[in-house]
């Protein structure tokens, strides 16, 4: 038997599928939505919404259907939901349509940012570092003699390339043994 969905609160399941939390607490206060001790499954918020609410809404707008909407409407009552195909699909396009909401409203809020401008940053800075980084040998060449300035400088150049590594795989500590770790 599957496992039901966790329990979450009704301003969570709104946040989720994209609506005002008013009015799902509205519809879960008029029984509407199934609730359990103040708690609701986003499971049973969907079905309960496309049978109550969507059946509530169609019902309050049935006098401004024209005939053909109604005869459309009819064939498809008549049809049978062959094993609740259209059921599912449904219930489907609403979730997507419902994390779409959800990301267009996080890239609003900048939360969420293109791709290419994130490489394009964090490229920039991880030159920034790489300068930085490549300039302290310069910096000590007063203070250590030459050999230990080249030992420097091949030691931070080797650490440079670890980190560039081709395979797209970076190590933030590497062990002299060779181990990595995070």
């Amino acid at each position: 038997m599957a496992k039901p969905d966790p329990l979450i609160t009704p301003a969570e399941a709104a946040r989720l599928l994209g609506l005002n939390k008013s009015t799902l607490h509205r519809q879960v206060k008029s029984g509407a939505v199934r609730s359990h001790d103040g708690k609701v499954r986003l499971s049973e918020v969907k079905a309960d919404r496309a049978r109550n609410v969507d059946a509530q809404r169609s019902a309050r707008h049935a006098g401004k259907t024209d005939r053909l909407t109604d005869a459309a409407e009819t064939e498809e009552a008549a049809a049978p939901d062959a094993g609740g195909i259209y059921t599912k699909a449904r219930a489907r396009r609403e979730f997507f349509s419902a994390k779409l909401r959800e990301l267009e409203y996080r890239q609003k809020e900048g939360e969420l940012a293109p791709i290419a401008v994130m490489i394009a940053a964090v490229d920039r800075d991880f030159g920034v570092v790489r300068e930085r980084i490549l300039a302290v040998p310069g910096k000590l060449s007063g203070d250590l003699d030459p050999r230990q300035v080249e030992r420097l400088t091949d030691e931070l150049h080797e650490a440079l390339e670890q980190l560039s590594d081709p395979n797209g795989t970076l190590f933030l500590f590497s062990d002299r043994d060779g181990s990595q770790g995070l």
